[in-house]
């Protein structure tokens, strides 16, 4: 009787020529009756149907190996590395527009020098923070300036 536990060692005798008639016929009843067979003996149930079968020429095994879960672990794992990949691509594409961007902005203000103390600064990483307060402030102002000519429009219409 073969069982899981004996069916390696059965193997390694069959294909080294050292099993009987009957271990032979054995081997062809457990691979054909359609009984549960381990997933690492599986390719072998194809072979053993041609024995027994009588090695009919019609019936050849296919020299085409049997897709396994193999080929379907292997789609999911390079599925899983472009995913990877793709997020590397995203992160060097953000990073790299944000590298353009600085670049841009320092060519914008390379001209740009501020006086602080008597004293002429222009390193754009000393000068950056200053140049965007100038900036906020002068939207404040803007604001300001907006508010008072709308106060004396109002005023006009009212007069």
């Amino acid at each position: 009787m073969i069982n899981k536990d004996n069916l390696a060692a059965l193997l390694d005798r069959f294909f080294d020529g050292t099993t009987t008639n009957v271990e032979d016929k054995a081997l062809e009843e457990y691979f054909c009756g359609g009984g549960d067979v381990p997933e690492q003996f599986e390719c072998y149930r194809e072979m053993f149907g041609w024995y027994a079968s009588g090695m009919d020429e019609n019936r050849l095994p296919s020299k085409e190996p049997r897709r396994t879960k193999r080929h379907r672990i292997s789609a999911e794992v390079i599925i899983w590395w472009s995913s990877i990949a793709a997020v590397i691509a995203l992160v060097i594409g953000i990073g790299w527009n944000s590298r353009l961007e600085k670049l841009a902005q320092e060519d914008y203000y390379a001209d740009n020098f501020i006086v602080r103390g008597g004293k002429v600064i222009t390193g754009m990483d000393e000068i950056r923070d200053d140049i965007e307060a100038t900036i906020i402030e002068g939207d404040c102002l803007e604001q300001e300036i907006d508010m008072n000519i709308e106060k004396l429009n109002e005023t006009k219409i009212i007069e």
